[in-house]
């Protein structure tokens, strides 16, 4: 909600939309710290070393093979606090079983539609997709899929 409303007030003064990353998820995750002041702090020292080139060369001087690792916890994170909000779901209701598939299935296999010169990600899809189902199914009538 807070990205929605930054980005819509800085659309407002001609500024650049907010972008939310995934990474400082799984760096939550991995360090269990989510302090402001520790994010203020490492953003401002993350500006500072940017200034030093000999500090910057060494950044990039990291292999591949060990940035990929660093990566693949990573995003391994990001995947296990993902797969946590689903498990907050009752999916032994039909209904929010359906919902998930239809959002899991157009997310991850891919489904993209263009409109002319306009492309519908996978992702916009899987989230258009997913309000419509929501939004369409009946919430009165739910059978559990145990029955």
């Amino acid at each position: 909600l807070g990205d929605g409303v930054g980005s819509m007030v800085g659309a407002v003064f001609g500024g650049c939309p907010n972008t939310t990353y995934g990474e400082s998820v799984g760096c939550v995750a991995i360090t269990g710290n989510a302090s402001v002041v520790t994010i203020l702090a490492t953003a401002i020292m993350a500006i500072i070393i940017s200034f030093f080139g000999p500090f910057v060369t060494f950044l990039a001087s990291i292999p591949n093979c060990v940035m990929g690792g660093v990566c693949i916890t990573l995003y391994g994170f990001i995947a296990v606090s993902g797969l946590k909000m689903i498990q907050k779901v009752n999916l032994d209701e039909n209904r929010n079983l359906f919902v998930v598939a239809v959002i899991l299935i157009a997310g991850i296999g891919g489904l993209t539609i263009n409109f002319g010169s306009i492309t519908l990600t996978s992702i916009a899809c899987a989230l258009i997709l997913g309000i419509i189902t929501n939004s369409i199914l009946p919430k009165d009538k739910e059978i559990s899929a145990a029955e």
